[in-house]
């Protein structure tokens, strides 16, 4: 039980946090809205014209083609990097972001062979509704033109020994209670385990709370708050993120096979069961409660639409820019600019603000002088908490439909074993696995294409041929780390976007994007989104209450007219 002193310690904390807040995101008078409403506008129709699509997202760099006067340098075009500038745009600002890809959007980006266009990282999101967090924030980002659709009810399909004769076949579903109910229909006798797990997504959910407060904090406010254990006052942060998805789950239930549908998933964030911290697997599910997503028209869509937004205020997007190193002013103590690679020789480009939206790792030992990395806030992060496990994919071309094959907008998560562990590492033949689990492609494959680590490595700037930058582990999320994964790095001038911020997935990395604009701009964009989303919630309300009456109109009409 808390004492007196430790409620008043608390109560103070929360105050000075209030204060502060109010000082360091107070919105000025002469500050213009960067959410609006207004901005949102009806889809216009999908270009589908590849060569339309290339004058958006493959603009080569040239020194010619770089605005003047820049207010901020984006390094990376993932949706880390995008979405920090596209904030930045709406608040008026001119900035330029550069890919060393041939093409925009970083793990958003799709490439096309024999006609074949194909995704290299979204396969589904969560949280898109009409009035979700997540769609009124992209509906800002892109002026309401990206559009998403649901995927099939069984979003995910998890198969167990699917090579023996005990094979087995686990539907997952939204929305919620339909989950929760086809659970404890696959698995009589476990509803008390399931019960169980679903109140501990709940409260182990709150925990997203923390992590954005530790953030959002200055670094010395933050640190005081994870000594003092202030936030397990109010969140019970340490309780749930402090334990692996492994040790959560063989306590609740000896049924391997439920423990499997239950944590199946952990490809999302690329740790073992083991190794995550059962927040994370929380939150995950509770992403798909209200739906499972897709972007209509790919993966490259997102891109697509979010440059025109960032050129709407005199910026662009340059892709071929590898930025070979930030430029330094002549103390070597704030970041001004970039070197990018052109042929034999470099382009110095200039600006007040440089925001990385790449790795924390490659930011701070690849592009800066080890004597300046080491002195960034994040550095001692390197040292705790390694780099994610590489990853091989295979992309196949199938000629044929898909009413033909009849494949349904479904992920498969296949294991050889109800063990998770060992089966991650059981060696797999890729296309065999295909092949027996959907018999009906055999004969269809017309293109085979391998994505490999060093693939990611080429196309991405990765270091470890990894998808999901740091580790996703326990260590990751501690409170004393995650405060030391902020977008400011302690050397002005230089910012941290993407995945490394928050988490990984397009929702992790879109919000390292908030949290870096929400810095610089020195406002709180998370609540003047939320603000936004009240205004869309009521909108939304009054569209159906008129329904509801104008509805309750006509079948007075009609009752009327039967009674005459």
């Amino acid at each position: 039980m808390l004492d007196s002193w430790s409620l008043a310690l608390g109560g103070l904390v929360l105050i000075l946090f209030k204060i502060l807040q109010s000082l360091l995101f107070r919105k000025k008078r002469s500050d213009r809205p960067i959410f609006s409403l207004a901005d949102v506008l009806p889809p216009a129709p999908h270009v589908a014209d590849q060569k339309l699509r290339d004058k958006v997202l493959k603009q080569g760099f040239s020194s010619d083609k770089v605005p003047h006067d820049l207010d901020a340098i984006v390094i990376g075009s993932g949706i880390g990097g995008l979405s920090a500038a596209a904030l930045l745009a709406k608040a008026g600002k001119k900035v330029l972001v550069l890919e060393q890809h041939d093409q925009a959007g970083g793990s958003c980006h799709t490439f096309i062979e024999k006609g074949y266009e194909f995704d290299i990282g979204i396969h589904y999101v969560g949280g898109f509704g009409e009035t979700d967090f997540n769609r009124i924030l992209f509906d800002q980002l892109t002026d309401g033109q990206l559009e998403f659709v649901l995927t099939d009810p069984v979003y995910d399909v998890v198969k167990l020994r699917y090579h023996s004769e005990k094979k087995a076949s686990y539907d997952i579903c939204y929305p919620k209670d339909r989950w929760i109910c086809n659970l404890k229909k696959q698995f009589p006798g476990e509803e008390e385990a399931i019960d169980k797990f679903v109140r501990y997504i709940r409260e182990a959910s709150k925990s997203k709370i923390a992590l954005g407060v530790v953030k959002f904090l200055p670094l010395w406010l933050a640190k005081i708050v994870v000594k003092l254990g202030v936030i397990d006052w109010f969140i019970p942060y340490s309780k749930w993120a402090s334990r692996s998805i492994q040790s959560v789950l063989e306590e609740l239930t000896d049924n391997k096979d439920l423990r499997a549908a239950f944590t199946y998933i952990f490809g999302d964030f690329g740790a073992l069961p083991s190794e995550a911290s059962f927040t994370l697997l929380a939150l995950l599910h509770q992403h798909f409660y209200r739906g499972s997503y897709y972007p209509r028209g790919g993966a490259s869509e997102v891109a697509f639409h979010i440059i025109p937004v960032i050129e709407k205020s005199g910026g662009k997007v340059l892709v071929r820019a590898n930025v070979k190193e930030i430029l330094l002013d002549e103390s070597a103590s704030r970041a001004i600019g970039v070197v990018v690679e052109k042929g034999s020789g470099s382009v110095n480009v200039t600006a007040p603000i440089v925001i990385s939206s790449t790795s924390v790792k490659t930011t701070l030992t690849k592009l800066l002088p080890e004597k300046v990395g080491k002195h960034a806030i994040q550095y001692p992060v390197l040292s705790r908490v390694r780099q994610g496990y590489a990853c091989f994919q295979v992309f196949l071309g199938l000629n044929a439909s898909n009413e033909e094959l009849k494949l349904s907008a479904q992920n498969y998560w296949c294991f050889m074993d109800n063990n998770r562990e060992e089966a991650s590492v059981q060696p797999v033949r890729l296309i065999d696995q295909a092949c027996k689990l959907f018999p009906q492609i055999q004969d269809k494959i017309d293109l085979v294409v391998i994505g490999s680590p060093l693939s990611h490595n080429y196309y991405l700037g990765n270091t470890v041929g990894d998808i999901y930058g740091l580790h996703h582990n326990l260590e990751r999320f501690k409170l004393e780390i995650q405060a030391l994964l902020r977008p400011e790095t302690g050397i002005p001038g230089l910012y941290l976007s993407g995945q490394d911020v928050m988490c990984c997935g397009m929702a992790g990395a879109v919000f390292g994007g908030v949290f870096c604009a929400s810095k610089i701009l020195e406002r709180n964009l998370v609540n003047e989104l939320a603000q936004v989303m009240k205004e869309a919630k009521k909108r939304e309300e009054g569209k159906s209450q008129k329904t509801r009456v104008s509805k309750g109109e006509r079948n007075g009409a009609v009752m009327n007219g039967v009674h005459g």
